[in-house]
């Protein structure tokens, strides 16, 4: 009897895991200037409007990032790098979805 309570209680937990998991979403996409060339090292934040959470990482030598396990919700996808100009993006991320956010970034200040 003793050995069936450890046992129920990791199973639950699993359960509780993978039930939690399958409600999360993704952001990804890529960075590109105006000539269509990407953009490696711009920093892209994706922040949920609805709790002020943020999340930060930089596009990788493709201008590609992805943004995963993120909770549903409004967001806020902003792109920046030095001498170009900042971009943002509002977008709804479902249950269980994956958007895809891509920019363009031109020349600026």
């Amino acid at each position: 009897m003793r050995r069936i309570f450890p046992l129920l209680f990791v199973a639950l937990l699993l359960i509780s895991v993978s039930a939690s998991a399958q409600t999360l979403g993704t952001i990804t996409g890529e960075v590109k200037d105006g000539s269509g060339a990407v953009i490696p090292g711009a920093t892209v934040t994706a922040t949920n409007t609805g709790t002020n959470a943020a999340r930060e990482m930089a596009s990788n030598e493709a201008g590609i990032y992805t943004f995963a396990a993120l909770p549903p919700g409004p967001y806020v996808v902003k792109a920046e790098l030095q001498g170009f100009r900042t971009v943002q993006n509002a977008v709804e991320l479902h249950v269980e979805q994956t958007v895809r956010v891509n920019f363009t970034m031109e020349i600026g200040t």
